[in-house]
């Protein structure tokens, strides 16, 4: 039973420190591939981060610790260890790259392919994104559920993270091109050049592994 044990605590520990592990992974990964779009995501979310943290210091050096008004809207005294207030480092990060992977994900399955391009593989790439969305739906929601669980995310200050992840996703989407900010590289694998130099039509498959 112990193997269990330390499975659950590492599982436990994993979600503990996602928003660490989105971010050292999207910049190790990032610079270690050269994938632009993939490192954009890492720094991004390193800034938002920066951003929450020093809201929290601000917040925390003017309030105190007088939290009579402040117990609705923070975490303080509900999650062991917590003292953000309005909103939270861990669900604002977590629900930044989530939004983003979704809207990217969106964005690829939306794409008009080029004439002549196969049925078959547009369905390919269709389904492949839709199988990506219908994930990341579920992955937030149970990651919400357990944060919930654990009394670290109150409904206003669950509700203004999730609002502030979402819109700086947003926000940053709409400021890359598809092709550039595309996380799964499938845009720049969608349409290939042959020997000759001439364009054949869009492959709109996932990249191959």
């Amino acid at each position: 039973m112990s193997w269990i044990i330390r499975g659950r605590d590492l599982i436990i520990g994993t979600i503990k420190y996602l928003p660490t592990i989105f971010i050292a992974g999207s910049l190790l990964i990032g610079s270690m591939t050269g994938i632009v779009p993939i490192l954009i995501l890492g720094l991004t979310t390193a800034f938002l981060a920066l951003i929450v943290f020093a809201f929290q210091f601000i917040a925390n050096a003017s309030i105190g610790t007088n939290i009579s008004l402040l117990e609705w809207f923070s975490s303080i005294g509900r999650c062991e260890g917590s003292t953000e207030i309005l909103v939270s480092t861990w669900s604002s990060v977590t629900s930044f790259v989530l939004f983003y992977l979704f809207y990217n994900a969106l964005a690829i399955y939306n794409q008009t392919p080029a004439n002549g391009a196969s049925e078959q593989l547009i369905a390919n790439r269709q389904s492949y994104m839709i199988s990506t969305m219908v994930g990341l739906f579920f992955v937030a929601l149970i990651l919400l559920v357990y944060r919930i669980n654990l009394g670290c995310e109150g409904k206003v200050m669950g509700v203004l993270s999730i609002a502030l992840g979402g819109g700086v996703a947003y926000s940053m989407w709409s400021l890359v091109d598809i092709k550039m900010g595309d996380v799964f590289q499938i845009k720049n694998n969608m349409v290939n050049t042959s020997a000759t130099g001439q364009t054949t039509p869009v492959m709109c498959v996932a990249p191959p592994h």
